[in-house]
């Protein structure tokens, strides 16, 4: 994004359906004006970007993003392609072969994968298959949609969980679970979260809807004071996660000074 006062030229653009060239003028982040190519006159020089007579459309939004998850998910070991039970567990065992468990590179001491589809498989997860592959360390797998964690002994025990012969948490004990996968340091997880940020952006994302499982409204207080601007952010939070009566919550949020985050009904 631009800051308030920059000003850009996106030249020679089109919009789509037409082959129309367009210029764009951009001020502090927001459309100031559109005009055939080359017809409109500037009082000064601006920077100017040569299209080449690409497609421009509006930003895109993601309407419904669980984004500490999203950020995470970028930084574990992705599961989506595993085939079978007994391939995601062999992927998990690959991994954990390559980490050191005292690397000192900030890995967390659980393994986490993410992005399982056990719906899809022929086989049936189980606590002895994912124990075999993964010995004593810790291994908790995250499911696409949030709802499923399969997780080894070692990973119940370090949790004081009691987990059936198939290894697998589901709905509200499995979003437990989650959150607690997800107590990383404040530092850690925002440089996380800044780089999807910057990913999704480079992508066309311009804004999200972040429905994060937790007292959503102080992470993006913080990240946004330290500077986070990659996107906008409308933030959402469930009754669970109250800790203040939320209409005096949401006024001070919208007064934030130059915030991207901004509050709308509470689900």
């Amino acid at each position: 994004m631009t800051d308030g006062t920059t000003e850009l030229v996106l030249a020679a653009v089109r919009r789509p359906g037409t082959q129309i060239s367009l210029d764009v003028h951009l001020r502090g982040g927001a459309v100031a004006g559109i005009s055939p190519s080359g017809t409109r006159a500037h009082t000064r020089p601006l920077r100017t970007i040569d299209c080449g007579g690409r497609y421009i459309i509006p930003g895109l939004w993601d309407e419904h993003v669980h984004f500490s998850q999203w950020a995470m998910h970028a930084n574990r070991l992705d599961l989506s392609m595993a085939a079978s039970a007994q391939e995601a567990a062999a992927a998990v065992g690959r991994y954990l072969g390559e980490l050191n468990p005292a690397n000192g590179h900030g890995k967390p001491s659980t393994a986490v994968g993410v992005g399982f589809r056990d719906a899809l498989w022929p086989d049936t997860p189980t606590l002895a298959m994912l124990d075999a592959a993964t010995g004593e360390r810790p291994a908790a797998l995250i499911s696409h949609d949030l709802h499923c964690v399969w997780l080894n002994t070692a990973a119940a025990r370090r949790y004081s969980l009691d987990v059936s012969e198939s290894g697998l948490l589901r709905e509200e004990p499995a979003f437990l679970l989650t959150r607690e996968l997800g107590r990383l340091p404040e530092a850690v997880l925002d440089g996380w979260s800044a780089g999807a940020a910057r990913a999704a952006a480079a992508r066309g994302v311009v804004g999200v809807v972040d429905l994060e499982m937790t007292w959503n409204r102080d992470p993006w207080l913080r990240r946004i004071a330290a500077g986070f601007d990659s996107l906008r952010v409308e933030a959402g939070c469930t009754r669970r996660t109250w800790s203040v009566p939320p209409s005096k919550d949401c006024a001070r949020a919208w007064r934030f000074p130059a915030a991207r985050a901004c509050c709308g009904q509470v689900r």
